[in-house]
């Protein structure tokens, strides 16, 4: 006879899907993990704003870059036609006058791939997407010029769109739809999953501890602590922000052991002359004489005579000395 299994016992309740927010939570664990990797690359003088005009804010002086992080690739592909990548067009276009002393540019990061618009709009079954990257890039002028004016009047046309930007689309010229649309908007497209990105995190925190000559397993252990820490920061109500020098703190933090003083006084007292631990010897912790048949001088050196008299007044002492320092 089969034994009961326990769980049976301890059945989740019948629900309703509808309400369940999985995807919602998956989305938002997403955008940490991606605000922790920016964290961890971002330049020494730079700052990250989580939660400011999009997900992500990283701003050097008046440059700044914001970044929609979407993990949707469930959901299907992305076109230009798609709710998420008109809200980012608008949303651009707002932080842009919002902020016209800055020079702002947009990342749309999402996880889908690219798809085609519904009617082909664009004609050959080309996606409105990989358009507006060729208008970016392309140096055919008239193919440019072409390729402007079809993503012009398709974005006229489209009804998730401000009033005011579609203003600018009816008045601009091809040079100002470039420059002030166009360029300063990229679509990331097909970006790796959370277990990529987690991959990601984890390589810069082994070379950044190897630097450090923190051992591989302490370095991977870090990402706990800035996944909470980027957590922390992005639900506060003001001061969402994150640097270099924080990303350092939490890391030392991470990956140091402190003891009280008089723990480390008691270990020290232990210590024999042969390296055994045995009855209490006197300690001397600090810049103090005592210690026995000090090393060899490497052939090449500064030399420190007040130090190098001190060793050896130490010698053949019983005593223990700590140094500190290089």
């Amino acid at each position: 006879m089969p034994m009961p299994d326990p769980d049976d016992n301890n059945k989740p309740l019948v629900n309703d899907p509808a309400r369940e927010a999985v995807a919602t939570m998956r989305g938002y664990s997403y955008q940490v993990l991606c605000s922790v990797l920016a964290w961890i690359n971002i330049p020494e003088g730079e700052v990250l704003y989580l939660e400011g005009a999009e997900d992500l804010d990283q701003v050097y002086g008046d440059d700044a870059t914001t970044t929609q992080v979407k993990d949707t690739r469930g959901s299907g592909n992305v076109t230009l036609r798609s709710a998420g990548a008109l809200e980012a067009i608008d949303n651009y276009w707002s932080h842009k006058q919002r902020n016209p002393e800055r020079r702002i540019r947009l990342h749309y990061l999402t996880t889908s791939e690219i798809g085609t618009e519904k009617g082909d709009p664009f004609g050959r079954k080309l996606p409105g997407i990989e358009l507006w990257r060729r208008a970016k890039k392309s140096d055919d002028l008239e193919r440019k010029s072409g390729d402007l004016a079809a993503i012009k009047a398709f974005l006229i046309e489209q009804d998730g769109l401000s009033d005011d930007l579609k203003s600018f689309l009816g008045g601009c010229s091809a040079d100002e739809l470039l420059t002030d649309l166009i360029e300063p908007i990229n679509w990331d497209t097909g970006a790796g999953d959370s277990s990529d990105v987690r991959t990601e995190i984890l390589a810069h925190l082994i070379e950044f501890g190897a630097d450090k000559q923190v051992p591989v397993r302490d370095a991977e252990a870090v990402i706990g602590h800035l996944y909470d820490e980027a957590w922390v920061v992005a639900t506060r109500d003001h001061d969402r922000k994150l640097d270099r020098v924080s990303f350092i703190r939490v890391f030392d933090a991470a990956t140091q052991i402190s003891i009280p003083k008089s723990h480390l006084s008691a270990l020290v007292a232990q210590i024999t002359p042969d390296g055994e631990t045995g009855a209490p010897l006197p300690a001397i912790v600090g810049n103090q004489r005592a210690i026995s048949l000090p090393p060899p001088i490497p052939t090449s050196h500064y030399k420190r005579e007040g130090l190098l008299t001190m060793l050896e007044a130490a010698s053949g002492h019983n005593s223990v000395v700590i140094l500190q320092g290089s």
